[in-house]
Formats: C-alpha cells, structure tokens, sequence
C-alpha cells in the first residue's frame, strides 16, 4: 500500500533518514521547519537517504551524487534554502 509521509529536516548540514521509499516528492517548509514529502509504500524495503540542505549564499560542500530536489523560501523570502538528497549505505559499505 502506498501513502504520502512526511520528514521534518534538521538544520544540520547533513542529515540521514530512513525511509520506505523510492520516490521523494518535495520539500517544503511548515511552521518554520524543511520537512519532505515521500511516496511511501509498505511493499519496499527501507531505504536509507542523506539529505543536505545548502542556504543561499553559504559555501556548498561537494554535492557529487546529490539529485535536486526543491528550493524552499522561509521568512517570506528572507531565507532561502536549496534541498539535495541521495540514496547511501549506512557503514560506508
């Protein structure tokens, strides 16, 4: 079965989450947090996911195999941030 979840981000410059997905869908922000929307479907195995999350203006660390996923305006426009995520195997492995 499949349902629409969602993942609160933190501020950290990377972030790993878990999650029963293979379509992210966005990210958005929502009382003053980045939270993501994933297609979650019961049928998958978790996958495990780093998020990084890159204000505008900040220095960007290496985004190499990152994949795009949304810009989100916070403060009505005060603050933008800019969403990158990719599939990773805990351990390094």
């Amino acid at each position: 079965m499949q349902s629409i979840y969602k993942y609160r981000l933190l501020f950290n410059e990377l972030q790993g989450l878990d999650i029963k997905s293979n379509n992210i869908l966005s990210a958005k922000e929502q009382y003053g947090n980045i939270v993501i929307y994933a297609l979650n479907d019961t049928d998958l195995k978790i996958i495990n996911y780093q998020f990084l999350i890159i204000a505008t203006g900040n220095k960007c660390p290496r985004i190499d195999g990152f994949k795009f996923l949304d810009t989100v305006r916070m403060e009505n426009g005060a603050y933008i941030f800019h969403v990158f995520y990719k599939e990773y195997l805990k351990g390094g492995k």
